[in-house]
């Protein structure tokens, strides 16, 4: 039976994990939910023809097939956040400071992409261990704004028996819609300090908004607050904070997280 083709078209989700070592993926992916629009590259190594010839001919007796660069994907986050800056490029920070590494960290991530539902399908792409390097690769102006550029190139995937497993996956996949059944708020409420959502599942795709009541009055919603991470500012003092998630893609529902304590600054 022919398959059928699949448009594989749109960049639905990005997400990375930490590489378990295990020759197989990460468990579990976090999404980085600001990609910059039409940032997404494939540099997928090309092979290299090494022509074994014989004398007194004009064509090759063997032609032997090596791989030239290293195969990577990119892809690029404006205005980072410190903890952006932190998964990619190491350091600490202070406060919303990030303080770069005196000795470039070795950062081994997986990475799965996911392209838009189409007729029901969509394609999977997964590396399995992938060396992180990034940079500030663009300047603010007033009609662009900062980026950082992500790097995360493809190495050799081993089981704990010394096994070699494939180190790259393309799949197309049905659409079946996951139910999202939580979110939570993770960290402290407190001015100047990030607080995360997580959805349930942790790898669910869709959109976050953030809110805060005051009292007994109803949640409104944060103006701009739509990132997974949020920190509160001084005009949250005093307020709980709540967000709301709206999932998309592969995943279903609309879940809203229990109150946090009251924000102090």
């Amino acid at each position: 039976m022919k398959n059928e083709r699949s448009l594989a078209i749109g960049m639905a989700y990005v997400g990375v994990g930490v590489y378990p070592g295990t020759g197989v993926p990460a468990a579990a992916f976090e999404q980085i939910t600001d990609i910059h629009e039409g940032s997404v590259v494939f540099n997928f190594a090309e092979l290299t023809p090494t022509k074994i010839m014989i004398e007194g001919t004009d064509e090759p007796r063997w032609i032997v097939n090596r791989k030239g660069d290293v195969s990577s994907i990119e892809f690029a986050i404006p205005s980072p956040t410190v903890n952006d800056m932190i998964m990619f490029c190491g350091g600490t920070k202070t406060g919303e400071k990030w303080e770069e590494p005196n000795i470039a960290p070795s950062i081994n991530m997986s990475v799965k992409m996911s392209t838009e539902p189409f007729e029901g399908k969509y394609t999977e792409y997964v590396i399995v261990n992938g060396s992180v390097s990034a940079r500030i690769s663009q300047a603010p102006t007033k009609t662009a704004s900062e980026l950082l550029l992500v790097k995360i190139s493809k190495q050799i995937a081993v089981a704990a028996d010394g096994t070699l497993k494939t180190p790259f996956t393309r799949e197309v996949k049905d659409v079946v819609a996951t139910p999202v059944t939580a979110v939570t708020i993770n960290g402290t409420p407190k001015v100047g300090t990030a607080l995360s959502a997580v959805p349930t599942p942790t790898q669910a795709t869709g959109t976050y908004q953030w809110m805060k009541k005051t009292g007994s009055e109803t949640p409104v919603d944060i103006a701009g607050a739509t990132n997974q991470v949020y920190i509160p500012t001084s005009g949250d003092t005093g307020a709980k904070i709540l967000v709301k998630f709206i999932a998309s893609g592969s995943y279903s529902g609309t879940v809203t997280s229990t109150e946090s304590a009251v924000v102090v600054a």
